[in-house]
């Protein structure tokens, strides 16, 4: 991966090297969990690499839908990154000139705080190849991930770390966030590596239990006795001891050596 020059005008936004393209936007606003309100604003990223039409054939990536779904993002706030993971030298060219343009474009409000995302936060990564951007992308551990590739079932089996996904340019994050859901309140700065939006399974209380046979309890003992004293955990082994002398008494197997400090 290797790091490029940006346009003079480009609102100090680095280029970086890929092989599909892809566009990442996050927010680094609020952490997960976080306030309603923070939450609502987290970050987003869309990802672009050659889509597939319906003959199976590559279509060009518009570079303008590209482009437009970066500033869409880095309206949310002056802290709003805007990401654009690449394989293609001439759509990052073209994304880089074309972003500032459409920013300039917006009324006062939206045009200051997305030039002053793109200025401050704005990346645009090339990668040598499409596995070394799925491995960006993980890292980045986006709020919303836009994919703009062809094979987009490959992509869906590979990407793993991100609030919402978004396959294929037919679909972005404003039509996640306004219209067509599933969820708005996402995981934000990097929580999307352990975490997943809000759903009803955040309101459930998973409850967790065992139950063993003697045999079972035999194999299991001196494994717990052993790892126990290793800890210096003396009466959590003889926890095991017990069992084992009443299920198996006489016999020889290792329980670790007593605790002695």
């Amino acid at each position: 991966m290797r790091r490029l020059a940006p346009s003079p005008d480009a609102f100090g936004v680095s280029l970086l090297p890929a092989d599909v393209a892809r566009i990442s936007l996050t927010q680094r606003r609020s952490i997960w969990p976080a306030s309603a309100r923070g939450l609502a604003h987290g970050r987003a990223s869309p990802l672009a690499t050659q889509p597939a039409n319906a003959n199976g054939h590559h279509r060009p990536i518009s570079r303008w839908i590209v482009a437009t779904d970066l500033v869409g993002q880095a309206e949310h706030g002056h802290e709003s990154p805007a990401w654009l993971m690449t394989s293609s030298r001439r759509l990052a060219d073209a994304v880089n000139d074309l972003v500032p343009r459409l920013i300039e474009a917006l009324p006062p409000t939206a045009r200051d705080a997305a030039g002053a995302a793109w200025r401050d936060y704005g990346e645009i990564v090339l990668c040598d190849t499409r596995e070394e951007i799925v491995a960006t992308s993980d890292a980045y551990a986006c709020e919303h991930l836009e994919v703009h590739c062809a094979d987009l079932d490959w992509w869906h089996a590979r990407l793993t770390n991100y609030g919402s996904l978004f396959l294929g340019e037919e679909t972005n994050v404003a039509f996640g966030d306004k219209v067509s859901g599933p969820n708005h309140i996402l995981p934000t700065k990097l929580a999307a590596r352990y975490s997943a939006g809000l759903s009803v399974h955040k309101f459930l209380k998973p409850l967790t239990w065992q139950r063993m046979s003697r045999d079972a309890c035999q194999a299991i003992a001196p494994l717990s006795a052993r790892i126990s004293r290793l800890e210096g955990m003396e009466a959590h082994a003889r926890t095991s001891d017990v069992r084992i002398a009443k299920y198996a008494p006489g016999s020889n197997v290792d329980l670790g050596s007593p605790v002695e400090v």
